[in-house]
């Protein structure tokens, strides 16, 4: 069974259960520009602290360093979706599919969530990745290090715009849409008193 099958059995299966579908897909515009502007407080408090330790900002970077950096951070960001979703999934990383799409590795949870396990999911990354190197950048003085926590934190500003989105919602179920940028949420439906 495909993801997009898998997703659309399991929204069937929520509306069975009395719950209402809100969709939260978000347009590429809107991901692109708010990507850049989530990510700006942690960058800048980053930059910040990077800046009184070391007392500059230097452009010697390991090109060579960088490229496998990036490339396995890449990798290990996904894997960390996975692996934090996953515990919180009935049937474990079985509900966890991973894939290429348009040249990038994503991970996609096939199963609802609840609102608390989807933003853990979520922002493990960010706060694994993002702590280690920039913990690593200020006890080395490896302009590398320093770049590759800039760069993580600002990858991760997708997975910063999905969670502003859902802890706006009230308490609700959450599922990853398998193929565009977003998610879909369901809240269980008032039941109506039938009149006597």
């Amino acid at each position: 069974m495909s993801k997009f099958e898998k997703y659309e059995q399991t929204c069937e299966k929520m509306k069975q259960q009395n719950y209402h579908q809100e969709d939260h897909i978000l347009s590429m515009v809107y991901c692109n520009t708010m990507g850049l502007l989530f990510p700006l407080p942690p960058l800048l408090f980053v930059g910040i602290v990077y800046y009184l330790r070391w007392g500059s900002f230097s452009l010697a970077i390991s090109p060579v360093g960088f490229i496998i950096g990036l490339f396995a951070t890449v990798i290990i960001h996904e894997l960390l979706h996975g692996l934090a979703w996953s515990r919180f999934c009935e049937d474990g990383f079985s509900d966890v599919r991973f894939g290429i799409n348009q040249g990038m590795p994503y991970c996609h949870c096939t199963q609802p969530l609840e609102k608390k396990h989807y933003l853990i999911g979520a922002l493990t990354p960010v706060f694994v990745l993002g702590t280690l190197l920039f913990a690593a950048s200020l006890i080395f003085p490896n302009s590398t290090l320093f770049a590759l926590t800039m760069i993580n934190i600002l990858l991760a500003g997708g997975d910063m715009i999905i969670a502003g989105r859902v802890l706006r919602l009230s308490e609700a179920a959450i599922i990853d849409h398998p193929n565009l940028p977003g998610f879909v949420a369901f809240t269980k439906k008032e039941s109506t008193a039938s009149p006597n």
